[in-house]
């Protein structure tokens, strides 16, 4: 049995022990609070000084990785050479040209310049009168004319150099020695086939291009707005305003726009092409926009207080952005193909400069002719209409690294 006195003796004893390890218990966890700590912070600071890099390597651009990735893409790469080519000459051309696109090359009577041949050609044949051919054996002589009589008093078939027969003409007038020569001949009123071409591809690719960086930017501001706030009364009313532009023709929005300004220039056409055409890339926009408004990323972003404009245009818009580079690349098309179309009708007029499309409705009638009234500005369509997609198709790959990178 244990007495009174030493169970308290024991009692006490066992306090102080307890108190003890208690005691060396909590120092030993604050030692090992500080050696985690210690530990925990030195390996940050170890990552922050040498992992990120001996892991990773040098940081490279976002841009420098998106041009890797298109010109991976060989078709991309050589529509961008073949777009480019087109719209360097289309620039050159008519600055290197000694005639201007919109008046005949020289100041001489029709029958002199008009359906002028290639340059590498310039033997033709033609059915002229007694007096035209008696005007060519002139300056010619008869060697240079080979003839043949299809109605006794009347007709000639004619055989000459026109080129040869226009360097005399100018000599005799002048009193000095020509070389004159055309790339690809003239057309009937005698403009030069390929300065007028590239002319108007020219005046083709600067308007499309304008008009489609402004529909463009448009549908990126206002798209992408009523996008991010789908359902509210903003969208409501841009919806229905892009229903009502979008239900109506779009020959007839030009045809009453050219009517309001009643005068068709650069800038009417400019202006007029925007207010057709801008409701395409905002509801484009728009729908990308939606598909991607309540990600997680945007939501992180609000719950830590980003702004409504840096949801979109910082942390959403960079999502869509290759769709949106493909749209504009491919509103350049949409935009030449449609200007062409109308002038082909004849709904431009267009007095001054010519685009693709007044040069291929003259062609229809002068092709008998000279082949490449037609065939040149058929060639530069085609090739740009195929090269603008391929540059649309491979830009789309390049800013999605998930398709890019295969």
């Amino acid at each position: 049995m244990i007495n009174d006195d030493k169970y308290k003796e024991f009692l006490d004893e066992s306090d102080s022990k307890i108190a003890y390890v208690n005691v060396e218990t909590e120092y030993s966890k604050q030692n090992l609070d500080s050696s985690l700590k210690n530990n925990l912070f030195r390996f940050v600071e170890l990552e922050r000084s040498s992992g990120i890099s001996s892991l990773s390597g040098k940081q490279k651009r976002m841009s420098a990785d998106v041009a890797t990735r298109f010109f991976k893409n060989y078709f991309a790469s050589i529509s961008l050479v073949v777009f480019l080519t087109i719209l360097l000459i289309s620039i050159i051309a008519p600055l290197a040209s000694q005639f201007g696109s919109n008046k005949p090359i020289l100041n001489l009577t029709p029958e002199f310049i008009s359906n002028l041949p290639p340059s590498y050609a310039p033997i033709v044949t033609e059915i002229l009168t007694v007096s035209q051919l008696e005007n060519i054996i002139k300056v010619l002589g008869n060697d240079a004319v080979t003839t043949r009589e299809l109605t006794p008093g009347g007709d000639w078939l004619v055989t000459y150099d026109k080129y040869t027969l226009i360097n005399k003409t100018l000599g005799e007038l002048s009193d000095k020695t020509f070389d004159f020569t055309t790339i690809l001949g003239t057309t009937q009123e005698g403009f030069d086939i390929w300065t007028r071409t590239w002319a108007a591809t020219r005046d083709s690719l600067l308007l499309s291009i304008l008009v489609a960086l402004t529909e463009t930017t448009i549908g990126i501001l206002i798209g992408s707005y009523i996008g991010f706030h789908a359902g509210t009364w903003i969208d409501n009313v841009f919806t229905r305003l892009i229903d009502i532009v979008k239900n109506v023709p779009s020959i007839i929005w030009f045809l009453l726009l050219i009517s309001l300004f009643n005068d068709l220039n650069f800038g009417t056409l400019f202006l007029s092409l925007i207010l057709i055409g801008w409701t395409a890339p905002v509801y484009q926009t728009r729908l990308w926009m939606i598909t991607i408004k309540d990600q997680e990323y945007i939501l992180a972003s609000k719950s830590i207080g980003a702004s409504t404009n840096r949801q979109i245009f910082i942390h959403a818009l960079p999502a869509i952005i290759g769709k949106l580079a493909t749209s504009f690349v491919w509103r350049i098309v949409i935009v030449i193909f449609f200007v062409s179309s109308l002038a082909f009708l004849g709904f431009i007029p267009y007095g001054g400069e010519p685009n693709l499309g007044t040069i291929l409705n003259e062609a229809r009638s002068q092709v008998e002719n000279n082949i490449w009234i037609l065939l040149l500005p058929s060639v530069i369509l085609l090739l740009t209409s195929l090269s603008t997609q391929f540059i649309a198709n491979g830009l789309h790959d390049a800013l999605d690294p998930k398709i890019g990178g295969k």
